[in-house]
């Protein structure tokens, strides 16, 4: 979204994964100790890792949401999308 608005401003993979996290609010979430902000990282690199087809890196990350399984539950309707999707069943 930000380049669209900014197309002069090229962010590097490095400061779009370490900008959000410096981002004040984030730091007080992870401080008090809640773990959304994690987890939210945790299915947004899932789902990069799934559209470069690492599987194996997407699943580690999807390992990580059996802290909370409430967004577990929440998210395998989508991975047995993508699975129908992309047939990686049929293998």
């Amino acid at each position: 979204v930000w380049s669209k608005l900014k197309p002069e401003l090229r962010l590097s993979n490095l400061e779009r994964i370490t900008l959000p996290i410096l981002f004040v609010p984030g730091i007080m979430t992870i401080w008090s100790g809640n773990l959304s902000l994690l987890l939210l990282f945790s299915i947004v690199t899932a789902t990069w890792a799934l559209s470069q087809k690492r599987r194996v890196l997407s699943g580690v990350f999807l390992a990580t949401l059996a802290m909370k399984p409430h967004v577990f539950v929440a998210v395998v309707p989508l991975l047995v999308i993508n699975a129908v999707r992309t047939r990686a069943l049929s293998h």
